[in-house]
């Protein structure tokens, strides 16, 4: 499957490690190209925001890292949105899932992300 991962822009490098270490403990994929951005530049948003999407469209599934998301810009609630509204599976980690009622609808909710690598790779 292939796994696009949202969180909190300040926890990228965070959420980038975990993405790695993901795909190497499981037969996974993961296309989050806005982990592998160096630097922020307001010009390229319209740019960024267009590829994020592109890449929860091509996704099978969407994970919400929803730990540090308070003072969030919103994206990863965007990116949530969109992908719930696409159908593609949604998966919550993080103990702050409740910090927004969409989080709710949500196929699964895990506490960390080591729980939720266990549940992934016993889909296989």
């Amino acid at each position: 499957m292939i796994f696009y991962f949202a969180g909190p822009y300040p926890q990228r490098e965070n959420i980038a490690a975990m993405a790695e270490e993901f795909t190497m403990l499981t037969v996974h994929n993961v296309n989050s190209t806005w982990l592998l951005k160096s630097e922020e530049s307001p010009l390229l948003y319209g740019e960024y925001a267009a590829t994020a999407l592109n890449d929860v469209e091509e996704a099978d599934a969407i994970v919400v890292f929803t730990d540090y998301a308070a003072g969030s810009k919103g994206g990863m609630w965007v990116e949530m949105g969109s992908a719930m509204d696409m159908g593609k599976l949604v998966y919550i980690v993080g103990n702050e899932h409740y910090s927004n009622i969409f989080c709710h609808l949500a196929d699964q909710h895990y506490s960390t992300f080591y729980d939720f690598v266990g549940a992934a790779d016993a889909k296989d």
